[in-house]
């Protein structure tokens, strides 16, 4: 009776040292086997925080916003700069192993389809626009793109001193505006 138990032992403790190596997609894979055994569904929450976040390769066109929660539903946004428009695309997605599949329709009205792979190193980003366009963009985040989110409003300087001498909180700030 205590076989399953041995079992899952072990393989939580090869998920760890999987995980500890970088291997993180064989290590998703094994935890979510033995989601109940000791606190494996915390290391998929770990793991998965690696790929939440703002993406950007030098200063590209396109940033990807990334953020999986702990029922492994992902929000998606995507903010392409192009030709001088800048387009968005938001939307929401079931994260299924380690890959994203999505449909969207951007602020611009067009559409198409979304796929994310998230990989040992980062994240993959696939985009097909519709037929129409035959617009495909691929990119290839690793974990070192990561960034701060982007500024959505413009902070001047007299902002950030009214901010210093009036001890305004992360709150206040957020009242005004500012994503931080």
């Amino acid at each position: 009776f205590g076989t399953h138990y041995v079992l899952d032992s072990k393989k939580y403790d090869y998920a760890k040292k999987l995980e500890e190596n970088g291997s993180y997609i064989n290590a998703l894979e094994i935890y979510f086997d033995i989601a109940d055994y000791k606190d494996a569904s915390n290391r998929i929450n770990t793991i998965y925080d690696k790929y939440n976040g703002y993406f950007n390769k030098n200063n590209d066109e396109i940033t990807l916003y990334l953020n999986i929660d702990k029922n492994i539903n992902s929000k998606i946004k995507i903010i392409r700069s192009h030709d001088g428009e800048i387009s968005n695309i938001q939307t929401e997605s079931e994260v299924e192993n380690h890959s994203i599949a999505f449909d969207f329709k951007d602020d611009n009205d067009n559409r198409g389809k979304g796929y994310i792979e998230l990989t040992n190193t980062g994240i993959k980003l696939k985009i097909n626009m519709d037929e129409t366009t035959n617009d495909e963009i691929i990119r290839e985040y690793e974990f070192s793109d990561r960034q701060d989110a982007p500024a959505e409003k413009n902070i001047s300087a007299n902002d950030l001193m009214d901010w210093l001498d009036n001890l305004f909180t992360l709150q206040d700030i957020h009242k005004a505006g500012i994503e931080t």
